[in-house]
């Protein structure tokens, strides 16, 4: 696994029954990563990119504003607001 730099540690996102992380990748590449929620309230100790299958890396980010812009949207917006910005470039997933 890629040592990675944590510029935004965990986040809750709670309307999205989830934590968020922001780091920065080994490959220079800027990542918003997802935990899910769980009912004590804290979170999984793994996290994962957002979008599709096992490697699939939708929610990795060449540019850093572009990942910190993803990251408020994911830890602010509803999810229907996540879909409609996000959906079609599969960025966000429908329940």
């Amino acid at each position: 696994m890629p040592t990675k730099e944590i510029l935004e540690s965990e986040t809750e996102a709670e309307q999205h029954d989830l934590f968020a992380r922001l780091t920065r990748r080994e490959d220079g590449r800027y990542a918003v990563e997802i935990s899910p929620m769980l009912q004590s309230g804290g979170h999984e100790d793994q996290w994962h990119l957002v979008g599709g299958s096992v490697g699939y890396d939708a929610s990795a980010f060449e540019a850093e504003t572009d990942a910190r812009d993803y990251f408020e949207d994911l830890t602010s917006l509803s999810h229907e607001e996540m879909w409609e910005k996000y959906g079609e470039r599969r960025l966000w997933a429908n329940r």
